[in-house]
């Protein structure tokens, strides 16, 4: 298995993400179209010529196409938890007055 080694995704490729994207790529074997992979990964800022001489394989796709998705999931969920502390704190602030 190869681990790709990006600066944009330095925070999540982790020996440990490495084999937990690994494990779901093994239990998941309905991929997305190798189209959608680059959908996803040209709307995160990577340019496909680029990326394939360097990395020419499918499963190299298939494993950086995770790591953005893992890593969008990570933002929504940061982005959800700070929601709901803000409300919490709103809420907590309003029983006061």
């Amino acid at each position: 298995m190869v681990i790709l080694n990006f600066t944009l995704l330095t925070s999540i490729t982790s020996i440990e993400t490495a084999f937990k994207i690994n494990k779901d790529m093994s239990v998941n074997r309905k991929n997305p179209s190798l189209e959608e992979m680059w959908r996803v990964i040209e709307t995160f800022g990577i340019q496909r010529k680029i990326f394939e001489k360097s990395h020419p394989t499918e499963e190299d796709i298939l494993m950086l196409y995770y790591l953005i998705k893992t890593s969008k999931r990570t933002q929504k969920d940061q982005e959800t938890i700070r929601r709901l502390r803000d409300y919490v704190e709103k809420h907590k602030k309003d029983r006061k007055s």
